[in-house]
């Protein structure tokens, strides 16, 4: 970082439609990077994601067909809202590719998942 202001981040589109870090653009967003002088570690932790979110659901049912047997019929949803995180450790920070500055290449998250399951007890 260059004014030792981070970059303005968010979630926004390029015009290539591709998930981008920088709403500003990446021309802007790479001036705030350099390549570390000698002797230098270099920057840590300069890219912060938009964490994790995930909503699980699930429901069962028990019928009894007689005294000792039954029927469970169970549902469950797995990342219900179908909510979309990127990895932002898969962001491209490169600034030797400037087209693909920014852009995001793997989520964090899985896409949404249903299971049910129908058990017969005896």
């Amino acid at each position: 970082m260059l004014n030792g202001a981070p970059p303005a981040q968010g979630l926004v589109t390029d015009k290539d439609g591709d998930p981008n870090v920088f709403p500003q653009g990446a021309a802007v967003a790479g001036a705030a990077f350099r390549f570390d002088f000698p002797g230098e570690s270099g920057q840590r932790n300069n890219l912060r994601g938009q964490g994790f979110f995930g909503t699980d659901a699930g429901i069962n049912k028990t019928f009894h067909l007689t005294e000792r047997q039954s029927l469970r019929f169970s549902g469950y949803a797995f990342n219900l809202t179908n909510s979309v995180r990127f990895d932002p450790y898969t962001a491209n920070v490169s600034i030797l590719n400037p087209a693909r500055f920014g852009q995001y290449t793997s989520t964090l998250t899985k896409p949404r998942v249903f299971q049910f399951s129908l058990r017969y007890e005896f």
